[in-house]
């Protein structure tokens, strides 16, 4: 009987705090929208120093200058899902040459191996 207690009373937890944490993922997915929606343009760097073209870090103004190889992939991939949402043909087309500066500093300094040639 103290099982089957135990068992409807974590059945019936289980059940309250799914409903809470559907409502807890709205809330706070909302938060982190808003302030990425309005931050991302941080993302974008100039070419400096080694890296000639320019580039995005991962995470607005939070990083250095410098690039980071999965990272700037992955960020050019939420990058191209904010500005689905919310960017112009203005936005989108500024973008552009941050991404492709991300991979042509790596080409730049890449040799035929993968390892940096510089």
């Amino acid at each position: 009987m103290k099982k089957q207690i135990i068992i409807l009373v974590m059945l019936f937890g289980s059940i309250l705090i799914y409903g809470q944490t559907q409502d807890t993922i709205s809330y706070f997915a909302t938060i982190i929208k808003s302030n990425v929606y309005k931050d991302y343009k941080k993302m974008y760097r100039p070419s400096s120093g080694s890296l000639v073209y320019p580039f995005l870090t991962p995470g607005s103004n939070q990083y250095a200058n410098v690039l980071w190889d999965w990272d700037s992939w992955l960020s050019n991939i939420a990058l191209r899902q904010i500005l689905t949402d919310i960017g112009s043909d203005k936005d989108k087309k500024e973008a552009v040459k941050y991404e492709q500066g991300c991979v042509l500093n790596f080409l730049h300094y890449g040799d035929w191996d993968g390892y940096w040639s510089r």
